[in-house]
């Protein structure tokens, strides 16, 4: 019997998402600025889960963005992937009371980058040529950058679970 309720919550799953078409407008606009950013390196490297390559991350870049306040909720569904450069970020916290929120990727980013919500698509299966699409559609669909705030200096933290510790938002 469990195998076949298995088999009926794999039927019920969207179909795949074409990650080069345009995002959708509200998607885009849903992120209104990067507050700041802040180049980590961690003494101990994790594996990141949120792409289909799983890299080993020792160092990147973790972000406080401002967001509409309907896009911080969380949904008992699939919901829509927070990408930074066409790569999958993972959300770190959310507070809905300043309306933004914590992600990291494993990128050092500088200049003017995309930040945008895509389609809801599994992140651990995102390819680097899926994101590189995603990233292409966005911008031929409009989507404008927002000018990352430069950072002296990288943090050293210990950890993935550190990354999770807001400096202070």
């Amino acid at each position: 019997m469990i195998p076949l309720l298995f088999g009926l919550a794999a039927a019920a799953e969207p179909a795949d998402v074409d990650l080069s078409t345009a995002p959708d407008a509200a998607g885009v606009a849903a992120v209104r600025a990067v507050v700041r950013a802040e180049p980590f390196v961690l003494e101990l490297p994790y594996r990141y889960d949120w792409s289909a390559a799983h890299p080993t991350v020792q160092s990147g870049t973790r972000l406080v963005l401002s967001v509409a306040p309907e896009w911080l909720a969380v949904r008992d569904a699939r919901m829509p992937t927070l990408f930074v450069e066409g790569v999958p970020a993972e959300v770190l916290w959310r507070d809905p009371v300043t309306s933004t929120m914590g992600v990291e990727v494993p990128l050092a980013l500088s200049g003017t980058v995309q930040v945008w919500f895509g389609p809801p698509v599994l992140p651990e299966t995102v390819t680097a040529e899926d994101g590189a699409r995603a990233l292409a559609a966005a911008r031929a669909g409009g989507a404008t950058g927002f000018l990352v705030p430069a950072s002296l200096a990288p943090i050293r933290l210990a950890d993935h679970a550190a990354l999770a510790t807001p400096s202070s938002h």
